[in-house]
Formats: structure tokens, sequence, C-alpha cells
């Protein structure tokens, strides 16, 4: 499951066991909800879900979706993740349309430059709000809804006018925490913007083809002017940091 931004910020003492629902859909995939629960708690709640989507395949593998949650606030002193929402689906290895790739695979020069031009559209297209050809490009697994799509887009109003570019791009074959196996490409860009200290981030694209490309994440990162001279500027490093993170 793709746990790594929630784990990353985890801090609180036990609680009681969360509820934990199931919603099937006529697709074959389904949704587990999870009650508010201890963010320390977390990995506990991982395997619980596992152990639970497994049972609910039986003899096909389990394919994690999208997940999400609404908030993750300190309750009496306690950091507390609410309305958690985890997707998944059954597959069958046999017919899987997910193949994987040899361990030593690395992408031609044509498919290097074909992922860097389409983390350069996708970018375009969430600061243009142009939604129908963000949804376009992204893989069905990621779920890109409205909500997703608007949260991006708050964070880049008013960063004012300027430029991006791609400074790096990193590949992995089969890496874990990823939805599927497959060859998939770690874009970094960085813009420089009238109205804000630091826009940038980075986008996950999986190479469906040798000419084909899909959004699989994607994170934006916005620091204002202000917020900038209110941390004191940054030290040697942390903007790279801030941006690879």
């Amino acid at each position: 499951m793709l746990l790594s931004l929630l784990a990353a910020s985890l801090a609180a003492a036990p609680a009681q066991d969360p509820k934990i629902t199931t919603q099937g859909a006529a697709d074959g995939s389904f949704t587990f909800t999870v009650g508010d629960f201890d963010a320390q708690r977390i990995d506990e709640i991982q395997d619980q879900l596992k152990v639970l989507a497994e049972r609910r395949c039986g003899a096909l593998s389990v394919r994690w979706g999208k997940f999400s949650y609404a908030k993750n606030e300190l309750v009496g002193g306690k950091q507390i993740v609410a309305d958690y929402v985890q997707k998944a689906k059954c597959y069958d290895p046999a017919t899987d349309p997910y193949q994987p790739v040899p361990a030593d695979w690395q992408p031609t020069a044509e498919e290097e430059d074909g992922a860097i031009t389409f983390a350069q559209s996708y970018i375009e297209a969430v600061l243009a709000d142009d939604f129908a050809t963000g949804l376009a490009m992204a893989e069905p697994g990621m779920e890109l809804d409205t909500d997703t799509w608007d949260t991006g887009r708050q964070m880049l109003n008013g960063i004012g006018t300027g430029s991006f570019g791609i400074y790096d791009i990193g590949w992995a074959a089969n890496p874990d925490g990823m939805p599927h196996p497959g060859a998939f490409a770690l874009v970094h860009f960085r813009g420089d913007y009238s109205k804000v200290a630091v826009m940038c981030g980075w986008v996950v694209v999986y190479r469906a083809a040798p000419d084909k490309f899909l959004l699989t994440q994607q994170r934006f990162y916005v620091v204002t002017h202000a917020q900038e001279r209110a941390r004191g500027g940054f030290a040697d490093g942390e903007m790279e940091r801030l941006c690879r993170d």
C-alpha cells in the first residue's frame, strides 16, 4: 500500500481497535473504511487490512489502490488519523495485464525523453486547471478525482508568473510500494514564480509502453515569501530536501 507519506508523520500512544468496514463494487474492487485511530498504530492497521484483503481474494492476489484520509491531527495529545479509506481489488496473476520488467531494465533515450515530455504536459495541465486533460493522463488505479485535483490546484493558486522545468529523472523496475509491477520514472520539477519563494515537487510516471506513459503519483510543494521569512530562510540543502520528500 502507498503509505509512505503517512508513515513519516507517526507519533502517539496505543488506542482502541478502530472499526473497519468493507464495501464491494460491481467491478470486483472493494473499499476499506477505517474508524479513527492512533497514528502510531498505522503498521498494525496496515497488517489488519492485508489479512482482510487476502481473505477476501482467496486464491487470487490483491492489488492495492488509492488511499486517503481527511485529517491527521492532535486530539488530547495524541495524533489521530480520521476518515481513512483504502481501496483494493482482487486479480489473477495469470491474466494480469501488468507484467514485471526485467530487473536490469533500462529506458532508451526515446523513452526517457517521452517520460519527461509527458511529465511536463501533465504539470502544465495542472497549472492551467485543465482537469479533462489531466484525468486522461492519469492511470486508472490513481482514481484522479476533482477533490484530488483541487488540492493540487489550490496549492498553486496565486504563485504569480514564471516558469518551471524538469531537473531530475530516475527509473525503477518493479519497485516496492507501487500498485503493480512495471517500469516507473520519478520526475522532479522546480519552478521560478513571482509570488512564491519555492514551487517544486515530483510526479511518478508509469511506462505503459515504449511510447505510452501514465501518471501514478504526484506531489506539489509551495512556500510563500511570508513563510520563507517566518522560517528565517533555508539552510544549505533544505530546499532540495523539501522538493524531493
